[in-house]
């Protein structure tokens, strides 16, 4: 098939891409890179220069993407707002969209009007509140809106299918007749070499800094203060961020255990990143989110948005040393066998295939 995905976050349409190359499919990615991280795409849809120039070239840039879609076979958008920032126009860009494509397929994936709304009505926790107070900086979202809500419910109408990709987002779309199956995130495991999880004077922990909110930064910062009173001599505790992927990982490699998102049920990409080098990791992995994907067991050690129950965690390891090498290597298999870029993009393709022979069918 000749497939073309729009948009990225966090190198998840830039991993399915590779997979589904690696199986046989013409696959073109069209995106602004995600920010600063700068995932490389076929087709870039930045623009340059001041505020006018830059978004008028993003307008051109992305339209004629859009008016190239009839040539595939497959159209997947990665968030129904990620085509323009201006939330009309990009509705209207979507409309486009959905005339020049055979089949038009949406993740919900990042934060949409449908996560804010409904997920979080949902949730026993989640990182709603502290986004708008540290990330944003207001009492309000405008994908909390009713004005959000209404342009998420005329796209959802309009593509062909929606496929979530954790939890937190498919309980958002619980009861959309178009709701697809759940897909893990996607990794390219071979790229990522597997580093045996050793220690010598010092532990050493390690939380990316991002979006202070939406990744509970605070907790995991109040754990650490505690923490390094009793440990400092003996472990390292750090949090920095703000940087390119590559930087990260680099980063990353120098360290024994992670501590990812502490609102999150489940685990995000720089969590499985983690796991593959062969981290211990502690994140999200809550009972709902195992299920959602047919997962039985993970290595990832669930923590909450509450730095007393990080700090007890932290602790069990601290005094358990012992089993972090076999910890590491038990992460390793388990993105290998849930998360591989292959197996994602073979999934990816069957759940395309049921909807399309289904909608033929119903035709």
């Amino acid at each position: 098939m000749r497939i073309l995905l729009i948009g990225e976050f966090s190198s998840l349409h830039y991993n399915l891409k590779k997979g589904l190359e690696e199986i046989g499919h013409s696959v073109t990615l069209a995106s602004n890179g995600d920010g600063f991280k700068n995932i490389p795409r076929d087709i870039d849809l930045n623009g340059t220069g001041g505020k006018i120039r830059r978004n008028l070239i993003k307008l051109f840039r992305t339209t004629k993407t859009i008016l190239s879609a009839s040539k595939y076979d497959v159209v997947q958008v990665i968030n129904p707002f990620c085509l323009f920032g201006q939330a009309e126009v990009n509705y209207l860009l979507m409309r486009l969209l959905r005339t020049r494509s055979k089949n038009l397929y949406l993740l919900a994936a990042g934060c949409d009007a449908y996560y804010w709304r409904y997920s979080r009505s949902k949730l026993r926790y989640g990182p709603f509140d502290e986004t708008l107070l540290y990330d944003h900086k207001k009492t309000k979202h405008f994908l909390s809106s009713d004005k959000a809500l209404i342009i998420n419910e005329k796209i959802v109408k309009i593509v062909d299918g929606i496929i979530p990709i954790m939890y937190e987002y498919s309980v958002g779309y619980e009861g959309t007749k178009n709701k697809l199956a759940t897909i893990p995130i996607p990794i390219d495991i071979g790229s990522i070499d597997y580093q045996q999880n050793r220690f010598d004077e010092k532990l050493v922990f390690f939380h990316g800094l991002n979006r202070y909110g939406f990744k509970g930064t605070k907790h995991v910062e109040q754990a650490f203060e505690v923490l390094k009173n009793k440990y400092g001599d003996s472990v390292d505790f750090i949090i920095e961020g703000n940087m390119t992927l590559e930087d990260y990982l680099a980063l990353m490699s120098r360290t024994n255990v992670i501590v990812d998102q502490t609102s999150s049920y489940s685990l995000g990409l720089n969590g499985l990143y983690a796991l593959a080098m062969g981290k211990v990791v502690l994140g999200g992995s809550e009972p709902e989110s195992l299920e959602e994907l047919n997962i039985e067991t993970s290595p990832v050690m669930n923590i909450l948005p509450n730095y007393e129950n990080i700090v007890g965690v932290i602790e069990g390891i601290i005094t358990n040393k012992q089993m972090i090498e076999s910890a590491s290597l038990k992460g390793r298999k388990f993105v290998e066998k849930h998360h591989n870029y292959v197996g994602v993009a073979t999934k990816y393709c069957e759940v395309w295939n049921d909807d399309m022979t289904s909608r033929t069918l119903m035709s």
